[in-house]
């Protein structure tokens, strides 16, 4: 009985030894290292610019220097990369809790889109060399229809407005109009994250915000229209595979020449 009290001690005692090492398998799994992913090449832009995301990494993990490469250069050659830390903390509440606090790593690493292709993009981390294949497609509109509630009697504005260089300007009539309302209908594989106004009459600042998958965003109320006052209205749209746009209007009166 007493060898066998013996044994158990002994198994508890290498079990909490066990408990105690780091988790070395936990920590390696927790590196998230993505497969593909994708940017676009607009030939109106004089520089375009895809990143790729390195995130999970712990706080002595780095990415060897000098091992950033890629292998079609004409498609997309690496411009740099840049470690971000991350870091959050719970404060102790009551006698029974206690403040903790947690980091993360990542690293983005920034390509110079420079045609339409794949190139594979290679990082060493640990002595292990990771590959993510980067596919950059032909810019496209993400916008199927767009509209303003009172102006051009509500009808759609996308296709009057070159949305690749990232901002277009509306003229609406010089009455006043009520209850406007800007509305986008992204193409699909895009969906709208933010929209927001400017109001130059008031200087007041409106915005909505939903970054949810499955209830869409559509529209904004500007409210009344003066045309005295321009008008300022963005939005952004990020498609499935996580790349992000922005848009802005000038919502300008008759006599603006703000933008042309």
């Amino acid at each position: 009985m007493k060898n066998m009290k013996k044994i158990i001690y002994i198994v508890l005692a290498v079990m909490m030894i066990v408990a105690a090492l780091p988790g070395m398998g936990a920590e390696a799994a927790s590196l998230r290292i993505k497969d593909k992913s994708y940017g676009y090449y607009n030939r109106k832009l004089k520089s375009n610019v895809a990143t790729i995301e390195v995130n999970g990494l712990k706080k002595d993990q780095r990415i060897t220097k000098g091992t950033v490469k890629s292998s079609n250069v004409s498609v997309g050659k690496v411009m740099g990369y840049t470690r971000r830390s991350y870091s959050s903390s719970t404060a102790a509440v009551d006698s029974k809790s206690k403040k903790s606090s947690t980091s993360s790593y990542s690293y983005i690493i920034r390509i110079n889109v420079r045609a339409v292709g794949t190139t594979d993009i290679t990082y060493e981390i640990d002595g292990t060399t990771y590959t993510t294949t980067l596919i950059i497609n032909e810019y496209a509109n993400p916008i199927e229809k767009m509209t303003i509630t009172g102006l051009n009697s509500g009808n759609d504005l996308a296709a009057n407005i070159d949305f690749s260089k990232g901002y277009g300007k509306v003229s609406y009539s010089s009455y006043a109009a009520k209850k406007v309302k800007f509305k986008i209908t992204p193409i699909t594989g895009w969906r709208v994250v933010r929209m927001a106004f400017e109001n130059e009459s008031t200087g007041y600042e409106y915005s909505k915000v939903n970054y949810s998958t499955t209830k869409k965003l559509k529209s904004i109320s500007i409210g009344t229209v003066k045309a005295t006052y321009d008008y300022n209205i963005s939005a952004t749209l990020v498609d499935d595979y996580g790349n992000s746009m922005k848009v802005q209007i000038k919502l300008a009166a008759p006599a603006s020449t703000n933008i042309k």
